[in-house]
């Protein structure tokens, strides 16, 4: 299965300071303080304060204050960010609490370079993505808060809601989706604490965990082998989690008389990465620079993390990134936090690295598979031979012990006649057909092994993790999944083809001012093309 790499551009919205303003500094430290969000998408990261809209991107060296300005008239968040993605376009959307006493929450996007909108002056209060990258929410776009939230996905441009409001009240993490598309709910109202739903279509399932006592589920999340899990928690007394599977619900902790039962923090944001891993912050004293990820139905948690986090997100490449109450940044990579850009570079590389060498070794894998066939249809040929020489010897013998018998009686002369006219029958008809059948066939895997349609798959990164710069050109690694192993060969922007290094280290040219798009394809053994795009800023 193909690895995504990371095209690293670190792009970071906070409040304070003027569009184009630079601040030479490790991505690490944060030119301003009191960061409530961070989110990511293909490499792009954006940070929110807990107040204001300004923002901030890492453009490989320095942070770079982004663009702020809204329409006249327009309303902006101004009791903070509650939530943000980033969607295909590379525009930040938030929900923005206005007035946290009525449930106002402003919805709207912030492009990078352009001035930001409005979509909604209520709007929605948090976002989950499904596992096919559909952006799911709830909340009260009409503004009704007196009656349950609407929950509704993200078309690219606006959002759809459901024809039926959720049966009960909803809060921070209580919405997931199943690996069928079906959105699944928790919350609490009417004195009937323990509740989940999931959308069939035209209406809410009850479908409620076996959580002890008066316990509230707060958080849901969808596991990797499509489980939902659920996690509930009653004051300070009770406590546990259970998981969905199979139409089943299975308690795996609880408590009566504790919170020890929760593994995590739900009241903070829950995410999945790319392979299904479910992330949170662990919960209990003394966790607060703790993440812990659900993998093999068992909870784990990391090393701490250089501070006390306060948020963290998982982008689609895998690196889990966090902010924290030092006005710090950090990254996460198999097992280890990284602060510094030039061991989070070398750490990028050896990542890359590592994923061309497990694409070799799927590659080499699938073609093992098609030898074996080939082998075993060589095989199966060589029996049927072996097969047509004896069936011609059990013939011959018959036909002389027929004609060395013409003084038997006549009943032993007929059933031996009898045996030559079936061997014969063996002989003529039925062994070609087999044989045909069987030369057939490796002729038919003989193609399968020998063709090759399929394209290549190639990532981009910069190998300092910018996507801008002054110079008139930068290095990238380029990195090729592809069914066969190479040689590769590599085009720059429909230029002539040159050999793809080992290493897959190029040279990209950026000539003009403003935002340069780049398109490298590579094509493999078989003429077969894959492309991809990556976008560099010159100053």
């Amino acid at each position: 299965m193909k690895k995504r790499l990371l095209n690293i551009l670190i792009v970071f919205l906070v409040a304070g300071l003027l569009p184009g303003v630079a601040f030479a500094t490790s991505f690490e430290t944060l030119p301003t303080s009191n960061f409530a969000n961070i989110t990511s998408k293909d490499g792009l990261i954006w940070v929110t304060r807990n107040t204001g809209v300004v923002n901030y991107y890492w453009n490989g060296s320095n942070w770079i204050a982004g663009e702020t300005m809204f329409p006249s008239g327009s309303r902006i968040p101004s009791d903070g960010i509650r939530d943000t993605f980033i969607d295909d376009q590379a525009r930040l959307w938030f929900s923005g609490g206005r007035s946290y006493s009525n449930k106002e929450h402003v919805t709207g996007y912030i492009p990078m370079t352009s001035q930001g909108k409005n979509v909604n002056y209520y709007g929605y209060q948090y976002f989950t993505r499904a596992k096919n990258g559909t952006i799911w929410t709830y909340g009260f776009p009409d503004g009704d808060n007196y009656r349950y939230p609407t929950v509704a996905y993200f078309t690219g441009e606006d959002f759809v809601n459901l024809p039926v409001n959720a049966p009960f009240s909803l809060s921070q993490s209580c919405l997931t989706v199943d690996h069928n598309g079906r959105p699944w709910i928790s919350g609490s109202g009417q004195g009937d604490y323990n509740k989940v739903a999931y959308w069939n279509g035209s209406s809410w399932v009850r479908c409620d965990p076996p959580l002890p006592g008066a316990c509230t589920v707060r958080a849901l999340a969808t596991a990797s082998d499509g489980s939902i899990v659920a996690f509930g928690i009653y004051g300070t007394s009770q406590s546990g989690w259970a998981v969905y599977k199979n139409g089943v619900w299975t308690l795996k902790e609880s408590s009566t008389n504790s919170t020890a039962a929760l593994p995590v923090a739900y009241d903070y944001n829950i995410e999945s990465g790319p392979d299904g891993k479910i992330w949170a912050r662990a919960y209990g004293a003394g966790n607060g620079g703790r993440l812990t990820y659900y993998e093999n139905e068992t909870w784990k948690k990391t090393i701490p993390a250089p501070f006390g986090i306060v948020d963290f997100t998982v982008d689609n490449s895998g690196i889990v990134w966090a902010i924290g109450n030092s006005n710090k940044v950090a990254a996460f990579i198999e097992g280890t936090w990284y602060t510094d850009t030039d061991s989070f570079s070398a750490k990028l590389i050896e990542a890359a690295k590592k994923s061309a060498d497990a694409a070799k070794v799927s590659a080499d894998a699938a073609a093992a598979n098609t030898g074996a066939a080939v082998t075993a249809a060589q095989g199966a040929k060589a029996s049927a031979d072996t097969a047509a020489s004896r069936a011609q010897t059990a013939v011959n013998q018959t036909v002389d012990a027929g004609t060395s018998a013409a003084s038997w009686a006549h009943q032993s002369y007929d059933k031996a006649n009898q045996a030559s006219l079936d061997a014969t029958y063996i002989r003529n008809t039925q062994l070609p057909s087999l044989e045909t059948k069987l030369n057939n066939l490796q002729v038919s895997v003989t193609n399968i092994q020998n063709s090759d349609t399929m394209p290549p798959t190639v990532e981009i990164q910069t190998v300092s993790g910018a996507r801008a710069t002054s110079g008139s050109s930068i290095q990238a690694i380029v990195t090729v999944t592809d069914n066969r192993p190479g040689p590769y060969t590599y085009s720059i922007n429909g230029g002539s083809y040159s050999t793809l290094p080992d290493d897959g280290r190029i040279t990209l040219p950026v000539y003009s001012s403003g935002n340069n798009s780049i398109t490298v394809s590579v094509q493999d053994a078989a003429g077969n093309v894959g492309s991809k795009t990556i976008v560099i800023r010159k100053f």
